[in-house]
């Protein structure tokens, strides 16, 4: 496992660097003056998939590589219902709005992790939202859509 573990690792360095310096600046134009560039999330997402990439190069070098277990029922349970709960939330964004699909998301994934208190689960839902408001229309001064 450690073997493969490095192999991956390296393969999927290779793959953001390549994404990262020549696929995204050849692909994405770098946006205007005064507004957020629409090279910012594939990139942020680059860097963040290159350091998980990195800790599992890491990882396998120093000889803590993950065994392999059998997958239990209720991970494949979630491997299908949280895309499902993504595609859900997607396809009502245009006839709910990104408050909706925000909001069944959020509740979604927190019903989704085990979370019963409806107390709890509006309260997360709600928070999320603000922030996500407060993140892009108050401090990045943009908006969605």
């Amino acid at each position: 496992m450690q073997k493969a573990d490095i192999l991956i690792a390296s393969i999927l360095i290779c793959f953001v660097a390549a994404a990262l310096f020549l696929v995204v600046p050849a692909q994405i134009p770098e946006g205007f003056g005064g507004a957020l560039s629409p090279r910012l999330v594939p990139q942020a997402a680059l860097w963040g998939i290159l350091a998980l990439a990195l800790v599992i190069l890491v990882r396998a070098a120093r000889g803590h590589s993950a065994g392999i277990d059998r997958i239990a029922r209720s991970e494949l349970l979630a491997l299908i219902a949280v895309p499902a709960l993504m595609l859900g939330a997607t396809w009502l964004l245009p006839f709910v709005g990104p408050l909706g699909a925000g909001a069944l998301l959020v509740s979604g994934g927190g019903l989704l992790m085990g979370e019963r208190n409806p107390v709890m689960l509006s309260a997360l839902t709600g928070g999320m939202l603000l922030l996500g408001y407060v993140l892009i229309y108050v401090i990045l001064g943009s908006s969605i859509g």
